[in-house]
């Protein structure tokens, strides 16, 4: 605690020092990852002289590994007010899919601007196989499944290219991420958390990025290319 005092202060410090603590008084060592994978068929047409049309089909993998894992129900003792949570160290896979359309226009021929949007991608469960993390009780060490569902937020994105000069290209974009509707992060009327104490929903917020770009042609063998990204942070400081 004296070290966690020197570089966290006030309630705050307190709070997130002791969430650290071993369970059952905290979390413990926390620990996650979560990998995508996204396979994506594309088809693009021209439906007119200055409009370019897009659809893609998303067919997806995606891993996940939590430890400790509050999407299962802690193993809680009455008789001494303990509560642990399982691990879900073993990643399991889980398939999901979506759909993304999007589309091209030429204004002139300095000036195009594009639109995307692509659905909330739809998984099926993620499954691990846990034991009863309680040592207070006698099923401690036992087997047992934790399941959670989780999506991928549905993305909706406009862009704009400017060639400003015969050398110059410049670019801008913007996205919007809907992580409030999407399942596993969204909060149900009832609250983030379920009945049996596990965690109904990771209550990420909706959030958005902007990306700049420029590419500068110095020769016909040579160019030069730059940008800057800015994302907002979807998980609640709290």
């Amino acid at each position: 605690m004296q070290f966690a005092d020197r570089h966290l202060t006030g309630l705050e410090g307190l709070e997130q020092a002791q969430s650290l603590f071993p369970q059952p008084n905290g979390f413990g060592q926390v620990f996650s990852n979560y990998s995508l994978l996204d396979v994506t068929p594309s088809v693009a047409w021209a439906a007119m002289d200055k409009l370019w049309l897009g659809a893609s089909f998303k067919f997806a993998w995606a891993a996940l590994t939590i430890i400790p894992a509050p999407v299962g129900a802690p193993d809680f003792d009455p008789g001494t007010g303990t509560a642990y949570f399982p691990q879900a160290g073993a990643s399991d896979g889980a398939f999901g899919w979506g759909f993304s359309g999007g589309l091209l226009y030429h204004v002139n021929n300095m000036i195009a601007l594009g639109g995307s949007y692509t659905t909330e991608q739809q998984f099926s469960s993620f499954q691990w196989n846990s034991t009863h993390a309680n040592p207070n009780l006698a099923n401690f060490g036992e087997p047992r499944t934790i399941e959670f569902k989780m999506n991928v937020p549905a993305v909706a994105g406009a862009g704009i290219a400017v060639q400003a000069l015969p050398s110059l290209l410049l670019t801008g974009d913007f996205e919007y991420y809907s992580f409030e509707d999407t399942e596993g992060f969204k909060v149900p009327s009832t609250g983030p958390f379920n009945p049996d104490g596990s965690v109904a929903g990771f209550a990420w917020t909706n959030i958005y990025s902007i990306a700049t770009g420029l590419k500068f042609d110095v020769s016909p063998l040579v160019a030069l290319y730059g940008g800057y990204n800015y994302s907002q942070n979807p998980v609640p400081d709290q």
